[in-house]
């Protein structure tokens, strides 16, 4: 039973890392379209990623009763890996070699810290 819970930890932090990964997309999308004026940054994009970003810190809150905050949080640190693939699909930023590498170490960091846990 516990096994069962620990990887419902997992999937809702993996989704967790997901969304903030569209959050900020969509927040970097949303800055393109401000100008000067203060209003021009309550647009839409901006506002669907706060949205998102509150969906994805509640479900942190509700993972935490499923898994060690030690093992699951790292789990966070694949909205990054998300970032830089969203990025270059919807934003047409570059991908360097030295974003491939770190996200290569981001993955390998993962693994090795949930490797010996969630078996």
């Amino acid at each position: 039973m516990k096994m069962k819970k620990e990887k419902i930890g997992i999937l809702l932090f993996f989704l967790s890392s997901l969304i903030a990964a569209v959050s900020q997309i969509l927040l970097k999308m949303g800055a393109l379209k401000t100008n000067s004026e203060i209003f021009s940054y309550l647009n839409i994009y901006i506002f669907i990623s706060l949205l998102l970003y509150g969906a994805s810190t509640l479900l942190i809150i509700i993972a935490l009763n499923y898994g060690e905050v030690s093992k699951l949080y790292s789990l966070m640190s694949l909205s990054y890996v998300f970032v830089v693939i969203f990025a270059t699909i919807f934003l047409f930023e570059i991908i360097s070699l030295k974003d491939f590498i770190g996200i290569f170490v981001i993955l390998l960091g993962v693994i090795i810290i949930n490797k010996e846990r969630y078996k």
